[in-house]
């Protein structure tokens, strides 16, 4: 069994609804971003197309071995699609010019791709017993895709499952929702998150740590930490980014706003890390800076509590702005400079 960190009364249901033939037509698995959704869906799928079940503790689970598990492990096997969002952004060369005059796009799924989904599953299964398709970050549908997802809802095919995964499900058709299973993920405790981290084979007492204490409750934000060094280094630079920001007029900060607006995936680990460093600061001012998330050096007697709140509540209304394609991420970031 592949390491899960976390969810087990997830999994669990998983197993069950596996296990008594009560497997829904459509789920939709909600949650933060890298708490573990995804990585619990392709364990799912894994479960459904398994060869050789094992019995673990008395409760199915996936061999790891056979063809299938392999296959799906590659994003490989044959009755298994992973549709994710398609980036059109502008062309930058290495001075950080534009190439082109296109305005830079949200990432998105297109009709195109919900298309290719409905002849997935219209198809009969190749080596599986399911057709099955996994939508990643399916708030990020165009309406039109959405639509047209909609009408497979609506008349599921016998033998397919459809996973959704979402970390801004509120943006999804109310319609849509009503027609799927909803999973919703909580943050791990931090415990559980170091045991995770410890048994899968991370010595460094020290890093894990540091690692669980950083990811809030995220598994898979905590493995990135680990496994990636340079992810925390960067993270680290985005905050000391605002702090320089606060200090400058604001020609500078729309400078940094137009930047910034070249890619949007970047604008909102931008802005996420913002939140998590005025979080800190919060606690700072409160007396609880024992649960902050960042070292203490970070700790900035810049801002007045009312004023981390208005900042937090500015930042978090960019972001849910910065989801919908159909809106100027430059327009929106420098609206935002205006008011921090």
């Amino acid at each position: 069994m592949k390491m899960i960190i976390g969810h087990q009364r997830i999994w669990q249901f998983l197993i069950k609804s596996v296990e008594s033939n009560r497997i829904a037509h459509a789920y939709l698995f909600v949650g933060s971003s890298g708490i573990g959704k995804k990585k619990i869906a392709i364990e799912f799928v894994k479960l459904l197309q398994c060869q050789n079940r094992q019995n673990s503790s008395g409760a199915s689970a996936p061999c790891q071995e056979c063809r299938n598990c392999l296959l799906i492990e590659r994003n490989q096997h044959p009755d298994v699609l992973l549709i994710e969002p398609n980036q059109e952004g502008l062309s930058i060369n290495e001075e950080g010019q534009e190439l082109s005059g296109k305005p830079v796009k949200t990432q998105e799924i297109k009709i195109e791709q919900i298309r290719s989904l409905q002849h997935q599953i219209s198809l009969s299964p190749y080596s599986g017993k399911h057709k099955i398709v996994i939508i990643d970050s399916a708030e990020q549908m165009t309406q039109e895709a959405a639509n047209c997802l909609l009408k497979t809802l609506e008349e599921p095919s016998q033998k397919s499952v459809l996973i959704l995964i979402s970390s801004d499900w509120h943006r999804l058709l109310p319609t849509i929702i009503s027609r799927c299973q909803t999973i919703k993920f909580l943050p791990v405790k931090n415990e559980l998150v170091i045991k995770g981290l410890e048994d899968s084979g991370i010595k460094n007492r020290t890093k894990i740590l540091q690692a669980a204490r950083f990811a809030c409750g995220r598994p898979g934000v905590a493995l990135k930490i680990i496994n990636e060094p340079g992810f925390l280094t960067k993270n680290i630079q985005l905050v000391e980014e605002l702090e320089e920001l606060i200090k400058k007029n604001l020609a500078e900060r729309f400078k940094y706003a137009k930047d910034l607006a070249q890619n949007s995936s970047n604008a909102t680990e931008t802005l996420d890390q913002w939140v998590i460093w005025l979080r800190d600061q919060l606690l700072f001012k409160l007396g609880n800076e024992k649960l902050a998330v960042l070292e203490r050096e970070s700790f900035k007697n810049i801002f007045s509590i009312a004023k981390i709140s208005e900042a937090v509540r500015n930042i978090q209304e960019a972001q849910k702005l910065l989801g919908d394609s159909s809106f100027n991420a430059r327009l929106i970031l420098e609206n935002l400079m205006l008011k921090i």
